[in-house]
C-alpha cells in the first residue's frame, strides 16, 4: 500500500513459510512500489530549492501475529461497525473517505490524539502503529467500545466470532458475513427508524 509518507504491505510467516517464496513476494511487491513510490517523491523535490532531499527509511518487522488480528479487527470490523451506525449507511462499500472520518472521529472521542511540540493535546488523531503490545491495543478497543459504542447505543462487534469466522470463511467473507448480521440487528432494534437496502 502506497501513502503519501510512505509505502507498506504486510506478510505472515509461520511454521510452514517456504522463506524463499515469501522473500521473492516481498522484493517483487517492494520493487513495484518502490519505484513508484520513489518517482513521487523526487517528484515533489521539483518545486523545492536545489539542495533539499528527502531521507529513505526502509525498515522490516516483525509483529506478532495477535497484535495483527487485532489491527484488522480494529479495521475490518470495528470502524465499518461505528460508520454504518453512525451514518445509516448499508451500501456494501464503504467509501474510504467515510472510513477515515469515522476513524479519526473515535480516535478524537477517546482522547486518542497527538501532542504539539508544547506537550499540549492536540485535535491530530494518533496513528494505531503507536500500539506494540496486545495489551495497550485492548485497552484501546475497550475505551472505544465504551464510549463510541455503547454511550451512542450502538452495537459492537464481537471479536471471538470475528476471528471464528475468519478461520472458517476467511477474511472477506468474514467482512460480508458481519456487515448482513450488523444490518439485521440494526433493523430489529431500529424498525421506526429508515434502513437503506
Amino acid at each position: 500500500m502506497i501513502t503519501s509518507k510512505q509505502t507498506k504491505n504486510l506478510y505472515y510467516l509461520d511454521r510452514d513459510s517456504h522463506i524463499a517464496e515469501l522473500v521473492e513476494e516481498i522484493i517483487q511487491n517492494k520493487r513495484r512500489e518502490v519505484t513508484t513510490f520513489l518517482e513521487r517523491k523526487k517528484n515533489d523535490l521539483e518545486s523545492k530549492d536545489p539542495g533539499e532531499f528527502w531521507t529513505i527509511e526502509d525498515t522490516t518487522k516483525c509483529k506478532d501475529g495477535g497484535l495483527e488480528k487485532m489491527m484488522f479487527f480494529f479495521r475490518a470490523a470495528v470502524v465499518p461497525y461505528f460508520v454504518r451506525q453512525e451514518n445509516n449507511f448499508w451500501e456494501s462499500k464503504i467509501p474510504v473517505e467515510l472510513l477515515v472520518k469515522g476513524a479519526d472521529e473515535m480516535k478524537r472521542s477517546i482522547g486518542f490524539t497527538l501532542y504539539n511540540l508544547e506537550g499540549q493535546k492536540t485535535e491530530e488523531p494518533n496513528s494505531m502503529t503507536v500500539f506494540k503490545t496486545i495489551k495497550e491495543l485492548q485497552e484501546f478497543l475497550t475505551d472505544l467500545e465504551n464510549v463510541c459504542f455503547l454511550d451512542r447505543d450502538f452495537f459492537f462487534p464481537d471479536s471471538k466470532h470475528f476471528n471464528e469466522l475468519i478461520e472458517m470463511k476467511g477474511r472477506e467473507a468474514t467482512k460480508t458475513q458481519v456487515l448482513g448480521e450488523l444490518h439485521e440487528k440494526f433493523k430489529n432494534k431500529f424498525q421506526d427508524r429508515e434502513v437503506t437496502q
